[in-house]
């Protein structure tokens, strides 16, 4: 079995636990601890400030509501609100875009003013290598976490307000594409 094989048969089971956790079925504690431990490896969407920035604050309080399923908290699932789950993932996303395009910049200086050949290949090599690796992890981990906390909203179907409608009708079509 090929590396990459290994990797989506890892991440498939890492989202049948989170089903399971999601289910209410029984786990062993030492699966669900197992799973837990997980996010120390995991690729934090939130190391950047996001919720401080100016007017950001404001304008996600309407979806801002308590998460209510307390395994769901224990695996990362901060909030109730499929929204504030995922809007560090969304800015991480902008913010690797914009790096991607600095990157390839870089790349494109480096070759025309370089003729030495063996410095390009490197530069070539070092991005292309950067970007897939980025880009696998992102994807692996946010499939991941955006799975988990749209089924969390959806399992939940609290139509209570707007907001929370809203929230959910989010939930459902990132559930469904």
């Amino acid at each position: 079995m090929t590396a990459i094989a290994m990797v989506w048969v890892i991440t498939n089971q890492l989202r049948l636990f989170l089903f399971f956790i999601l289910s209410g079925a029984y786990l062993p504690e030492k699966v669900f601890e197992f799973v837990k431990i997980g996010q120390m490896f995991t690729f934090n969407f939130s190391f950047l400030p996001t919720l401080e920035l100016p007017g950001v604050k404001q304008a996600l309080s309407k979806v801002d509501f308590p998460q209510t399923n307390t395994n769901m908290e224990a695996i990362g699932v901060e909030y109730g609100s499929v929204i504030m789950n995922n809007f560090d993932l969304v800015f991480t996303v902008v913010l690797t875009a914009i790096f991607h395009l600095l990157f390839r910049l870089v790349e494109k200086c480096v070759v025309r003013r370089t003729k030495n050949q063996w410095v390009q290949s490197k530069v070539v090599r070092l991005i292309q290598g950067l970007e897939f690796g980025t880009y696998i992890r992102m994807f692996l981990e946010a499939d991941m976490i955006v799975v988990a906390s749209a089924t969390s909203e959806i399992t939940t179907a609290d139509f209570s307000s707007k907001e929370k409608i809203f929230s959910f009708c989010v939930a459902f079509l990132v559930f469904v594409l």
